[in-house]
């Protein structure tokens, strides 16, 4: 993969790039030419790379979840409130409501939950991946900048 212009990387440029590191992190690496001898770095384009994962990581820090799974989750707990209360009077039409509403409640809480949780499963997943390009590329560095062994 080339560098994108540093200044401007988009957000596409971004998300493609964190998802092309997710097959093999260590392709950071060859991006970089921190796969080739030390003589032939270019430290522009490693530093280039360098600050392209810390705006990855940046990126994905801000992202949240859709308000709809917030929402979703939000009716579905007044939904099974709402039910409880309906089911104070033991018996009759209303308490068959009440549990209605509450069992609606407790699915659309479910469905509202499971999105959210979906979704910081994959930002998770994402910021290992950029973590472990981040260190693997500062492990290379840091490994050609040590004095050579006698």
């Amino acid at each position: 993969m080339r560098l994108p212009q540093p200044d401007a990387f988009s957000p596409e440029d971004l998300d493609d790039g964190v998802g092309m590191l997710s097959a093999d992190p260590s392709q950071i690496l060859e991006w970089s030419g921190t796969d080739r001898p030390r003589a032939e770095w270019d430290y522009e384009e490693v530093e280039g790379w360098r600050q392209f994962l810390a705006q990855a990581r940046a990126r994905e820090n801000e992202k949240a979840p859709p308000l709809s799974d917030y929402v979703i989750t939000g009716i579905g707990v007044t939904a099974i409130v709402i039910g409880v209360g309906l089911t104070a009077p033991v018996t009759g039409v209303p308490a068959l409501v009440g549990l209605w509403v509450g069992g609606a409640g407790s699915l659309a809480t479910l469905a509202g939950a499971v999105k959210l949780v979906r979704h910081n499963n994959r930002s998770n997943t994402r910021l290992c991946i950029i973590d472990q390009a981040q260190r693997l590329l500062e492990a290379r560095l840091l490994s050609h900048n040590a004095p050579p062994d006698s």
